[in-house]
């Protein structure tokens, strides 16, 4: 059973209000990792659907991360991933 990630992006400096909103709302979930204005969350089981944040106010972007790469050829063939601060994020067209 492999853990499932989420990620947030929000405005610089609304790090701490992003966490609270977030663990409020999914107590379950851990956090993982952090940037300015980056943050991601770990879930222990990926069995139920992803989540969706439904009351989020400092979230500017909430999604689930999809996996991890440090190879940029390997996103490129995606017309829907976009680069972003070392980070590749992917949504659904």
């Amino acid at each position: 059973m492999n853990p499932r990630f989420y990620f947030s992006t929000f405005q610089l400096g609304a790090e701490k209000a992003v966490k609270a909103e977030v663990l409020a709302e999914y107590p379950q979930l851990k956090f993982a990792f952090s940037r300015p204005g980056f943050i991601t969350f770990k879930e222990e089981s990926n069995q139920s659907p992803p989540l969706e944040l439904k009351r989020g106010i400092f979230t500017r972007l909430w999604g689930e991360v999809v996996g991890q790469t440090k190879d940029q050829a390997t996103w490129a063939h995606s017309k829907n991933c976009r680069r972003a601060e070392g980070f590749y994020i992917q949504w659904n067209a």
